[in-house]
């Protein structure tokens, strides 16, 4: 009898990665088109909600005279906390219940529950740079508009908050599988985060002595890393750390890809 060939490492890693390539296109293009067709006008709904918070918080402020850091706009300070908020909270839910909405698909063999929390993640933050984009482009028919001076100290923040919201998608995903009820109890926590994370006040308004406790917050440090990269001259409380924002991001979506390799066929089954 003929003894087969043994395919070399090398070819049979490259066939794996052109197959996950293929299986993540294939999800994101499914993934778009549901989340654009979803219901009428899914793109003006995209846009308003983003806007709507924007303007409401601005407002806030009028109204309760608070003047925000002298030269800084006060809507782009808004918009620039809000958005990144929303890119980690989309990413997070999203992500966490890619399972469900797609549960059909893993009677294939290629396709994984990682693979659908990926996807999500990846169109979420597409969104959010095309509705980011758009709503900047408008605000500067208004107002006179800088690219940001930083964009370095962007980049790292934006990338850092979309892999912690990538990892929180992960971890929760698993985890439901032993607490049915968590994804309900996350909805309800990203209430009070975004009261926390500095969406609607600079850090050094956070007093001194409360500080430390409001910078156990990962969100707090990519918002404020971010408003360093855009607002020339603004400046964050002494506890901020880009240290802090990478590590608590890649600790938890390496948590999130190990439970996903422990855990594989208890999350396929829940």
């Amino acid at each position: 009898m003929r003894k087969a060939t043994p395919i070399p490492a090398e070819i049979a890693a490259q066939s794996a990665v052109r197959s996950a390539l293929r299986v993540w296109h294939a999800l994101y293009l499914r993934e778009a088109v549901t989340r654009l067709s979803l219901r009428r006008g899914a793109w003006f709904w995209i846009l308003l909600e983003p806007a709507e918070q924007v303007a409401y918080i601005a407002m806030l402020h009028v109204l309760l005279g608070r003047h925000m850091l002298p030269g800084i706009s006060l809507p782009l300070f808004i918009a620039v906390g809000v958005l990144p908020f929303m890119l980690v909270r989309n990413v997070t839910l999203r992500g966490m219940e890619g399972l469900e909405a797609n549960r059909a698909l893993l009677h294939y063999r290629q396709i994984k529950p990682f693979d659908t929390a990926l996807v999500r993640a990846l169109l979420e933050a597409t969104l959010l740079i095309i509705v980011t984009s758009l709503l900047m482009s408008a605000w500067s028919l208004v107002e006179d508009m800088h690219a940001p001076h930083n964009w370095l100290a962007v980049i790292f923040g934006v990338i850092a908050m979309w892999l912690l919201g990538l990892g929180l998608a992960l971890s929760l995903m698993a985890c439901k599988t032993l607490i049915p009820e968590l994804a309900d109890i996350v909805r309800m926590a990203f209430g009070p985060l975004y009261m926390l994370s500095g969406t609607m006040f600079p850090s050094i308004w956070i007093p001194h002595r409360f500080q430390p406790l409001f910078f156990l917050n990962p969100f707090l440090h990519g918002i404020e890393i971010i408003r360093q990269g855009v607002l020339p001259g603004y400046r964050a409380a002494p506890h901020l750390s880009p240290f802090y924002l990478a590590a608590f991001a890649v600790c938890t979506a390496t948590l999130g890809i190990a439970l996903h390799l422990r855990f594989d066929r208890r999350i396929r089954a829940q």
